[in-house]
């Protein structure tokens, strides 16, 4: 088995950038935007199946921001030229292989906030919903590395006990799922 494309995981298209009000005002690179503060877009999808579990992937070792971490179910930046929902199912297709989900936000908000390793970065994100009952099976391995079904038990434990081995997704994302029905 060869090791993963790492060219894939640490090299972007341009992003949408946007200003306080979340507006388009034009794209950027990635460390471009953050390095002068640019403010971009990101998005979080969660993955929830008819029992109420909620699916999260575990990211790959070979990621910059949060290897090996616990994440929300696909997760990335918005692209030039595309909205918050067009890279949700992009991000749905190339992290599991999911096409044609029905999207449901449940969050928007604006974070300035440290990555990583001291990252700057400055974003709006909006966090979706989908429903899906099957556990993925065809992951992009470049960045996911395996995928599980959580209860909100065990997300809450997860976030009490190890806050570290989460990704930031599912840090913003873990308040709102905890508290859904």
């Amino acid at each position: 088995m060869s090791a993963p494309d790492t060219q894939s995981v640490t090299e972007y298209p341009p992003v949408v950038i946007v200003n306080e009000n979340d507006e388009v005002v034009g794209e950027a690179a990635l460390a471009d935007a953050r390095a002068t503060g640019l403010i971009y877009r990101v998005v979080f999808v969660v993955a929830r199946d008819s029992a109420g579990r909620i699916l999260l992937q575990k990211r790959s070792q070979h990621m910059r921001l949060y290897p090996g971490c616990w994440d929300v179910s696909a997760a990335g930046h918005v692209d030039g030229g595309r909205t918050y929902e067009q890279a949700a199912a992009l991000e749905l297709a190339e992290e599991l292989g999911v096409h044609d989900a029905e999207l449901k936000e449940i969050a928007h908000y604006y974070a300035d906030d440290p990555l990583w390793g001291g990252v700057q970065a400055r974003r709006f994100a909006k966090i979706f919903e989908i429903k899906l009952d099957a556990l993925p099976t065809r992951l992009g391995r470049a960045e996911v590395s395996k995928v599980r079904w959580f209860t909100k038990e065990e997300l809450a434990e997860l976030a009490a006990r190890e806050p570290d081995k989460m990704a930031e997704g599912l840090r913003y994302a873990a308040p709102y799922l905890l508290n859904m029905p």
